[in-house]
């Protein structure tokens, strides 16, 4: 009889435990959006209403839902909100590449990118086969001109995912850089093979003219470039140190002021766009 009892509470405590996780489906629905159905504006709420329930989350854990919170919040342009949730996972689960990986996105977007680096290199001790995290830190390094240590990341990153060609593109451009000319022309033509219209890829080989001094062939070469994207503003800049190192001044100034309403009405990195190197003044290369 008193095992009878027991097993009475035990079947209520179950059937309780039933209905409150039936009632929290529609949260999780909306909070983890698998169907991408539902905005980031819905998705904030839910993740929180779920934060606060003492109830099974369905196979999910609570660092999973700072995660999805957290990207909700990066969809929205608020990556200081979204790095306080990421961090939030991570102290919850250390072990969560792609946690690491979504706050070193976050990062660049406030421009730490130091900060970025470290998470990026994170994400790769925990999942070496992340061709992402060794793409964004390549660009880091890009930017930051530390050329060798992109040269290894693009790499391992193309190694990964042979038929993206974003990875050679960017290696490409740092060889350019590096005026290693027989490399970066051997990816470029990897590139072109796949897209030749690939913006790293115009841009390296205009670089790769500009760094020959043939001034003349680089201001054609960007002009091209520009007829295709008035809005290319690496591509501008390019063009105005090369009137500059003609002595154009008078087209070198044009370029340059045009290049800076350009940059006020993108109001965004260069890099946003795959160019992966920032605005160098003439006297860097």
């Amino acid at each position: 009889m008193a095992w009878n009892g027991v097993l009475g509470g035990v079947c209520l405590s179950v059937a309780f435990e039933t209905a409150r996780d039936a009632a929290t489906q529609p949260l999780r629905d909306r909070c983890f959006n698998d169907e991408r159905k539902h905005k980031p504006q819905e998705v904030i709420p839910a993740c929180s209403e779920l934060l606060l329930e003492k109830t099974s989350l369905g196979g999910w854990s609570r660092a999973d839902v700072f995660l999805v919170r957290g990207i909700a919040h990066a969809d929205l342009g608020r990556p200081k909100a979204a790095i306080a949730d990421y961090t939030a996972a991570l102290r919850l689960q250390p072990n969560y590449p792609e946690a690491y990986y979504d706050r070193a996105l976050a990062y660049e977007q406030t421009g730490k990118m130091s900060a970025a680096l470290r998470d990026y290199g994170s994400a790769i001790s925990q999942n070496s086969k992340d061709a992402d995290s060794y793409f964004r830190r390549g660009l880091i390094y890009l930017n930051t001109r530390s050329f060798d240590e992109a040269i290894s990341d693009f790499t391992r990153s193309h190694d990964l995912d042979p038929k993206d060609e974003w990875p050679l593109a960017n290696r490409g451009l740092a060889y350019a850089w590096k005026k290693d000319t027989v490399h970066a022309k051997q990816d470029f033509a990897a590139v072109r093979a796949i897209d030749p219209q690939n913006r790293v890829l115009v841009h390296g080989e205009g670089l790769l003219l500009l760094l020959a001094n043939d001034l003349n062939a680089a201001v054609d070469h960007f002009s091209k470039a520009l007829t295709r994207d008035p809005s290319d503003a690496w591509s501008l800049q390019m063009r105005a140190d090369a009137y500059q190192r003609m002595g154009d001044l008078t087209n070198a100034r044009e370029d340059r002021a045009e290049l800076l309403q350009l940059l006020k009405k993108q109001a965004k990195p260069l890099e946003d766009n795959l160019s992966a190197v920032r605005l160098v003044p003439a006297s860097s290369i």
